[in-house]
């Protein structure tokens, strides 16, 4: 059984030029102990999906027109705003992209942390803090007890995003919702955070959405992926089938406009390729092909045939 399933969901936007269909008809599932990512450009309809889920969506202007959302039992979407507080930050806990944007810049970090568990009472103070400690050194943060002091600013962007997931898993969420999580971090920053969050999720066995526009972000770590065009569900499938057998143009153009890594062995020695559709970089640590690494047509790598 599902942990989310969603069928048929529009979502729209009331304006003074009259009505946006921002999410129409739309529908997918999320596993027990699974990664299921929703890939789109941006105004896809990826986030409003989710943010609808959980009554994040400002009424007015914003309305949910139709469909269902299914989690253990309760359908999201029938919900009272009295309801969905009890499962927003418990059962359900949220990844925002930008951290710094997200986290009161007038609170210490500790009492930001220790906030979910004291409002849904799951501990008291002593034992909450003792919690964010634990939470805080799991994802990374270096000495933790003096974090709990600091104010987000003191923090790097890599730093505040690790203290956003820690705020999100406190409560022991079934079901953690990831908005683009690297989006405002560098790349080496990004692969952090990436296998941050697959190995919490397969730790604490819980199910994960992932909110992308990269599809090499989820390559790696999604079960199942969702691909989103215009505010439709385009194709969906597994990571295999998407990216190696994409029926719908969209997800072809998608594939054919990614930069992607793969190992190849070339002169008994494993180099790194960059490629792009008919062109490549490849290089080793102790080896270069092209010398530094320069661009020059080249035949594909054998995962590329």
């Amino acid at each position: 059984m599902s942990l989310l399933t969603v069928n048929d969901l529009s979502v729209s936007f009331v304006t003074r030029n009259g009505t946006t269909k921002a999410v129409q008809n739309i529908s997918f599932s999320v596993e027990p102990k699974s990664i299921t990512a929703i890939i789109g450009e941006s105004g896809s309809g990826k986030s409003v999906s989710c943010y609808a889920l959980l009554g994040l969506i400002p009424q007015p202007p914003g309305r949910v027109d139709s469909g269902s959302a299914h989690f253990e039992g309760s359908d999201l979407l029938a919900l009272s705003e009295r309801e969905l507080r009890n499962v927003r930050g418990s059962d359900i806990a949220m990844i925002f992209q930008d951290p710094m944007t997200c986290l009161n810049p007038y609170m210490r970090i500790g009492e930001q942390l220790t906030e979910p568990l004291l409002v849904h009472g799951v501990a008291d103070k002593e034992a909450a803090t003792a919690r964010a400690v634990a939470l805080l050194d799991e994802v990374g943060i270096r000495n933790p007890e003096s974090a709990m002091n600091a104010y987000p600013f003191e923090f790097s962007g890599g730093m505040r995003q690790r203290v956003m997931i820690a705020m999100a898993l406190i409560t022991e969420p079934k079901l953690l919702i990831a908005d683009e999580p690297t989006t405002a971090l560098d790349v080496t920053i990004q692969a952090q955070i990436l296998r941050l969050i697959k190995s919490l999720q397969e730790k604490r066995d819980i199910g994960v959405l992932f909110i992308s526009h990269d599809l090499a972000v989820v390559s790696d770590i999604a079960d199942q992926i969702v691909v989103m065009e215009k505010g439709h569900v385009v194709e969906q499938g597994l990571p295999t089938d998407i990216f190696s057998g994409a029926q719908h143009p969209y997800t072809q153009k998608l594939l054919s406009s990614r930069l992607h890594l793969c190992h190849v062995a070339v002169g008994g020695r494993g180099c790194l390729a960059l490629h792009w559709p008919l062109r490549h970089i490849l290089c080793s640590g102790d080896e270069l092909r092209e010398g530094n690494g320069s661009r020059r047509n080249l035949p594909p790598c054998r995962s590329c045939k």
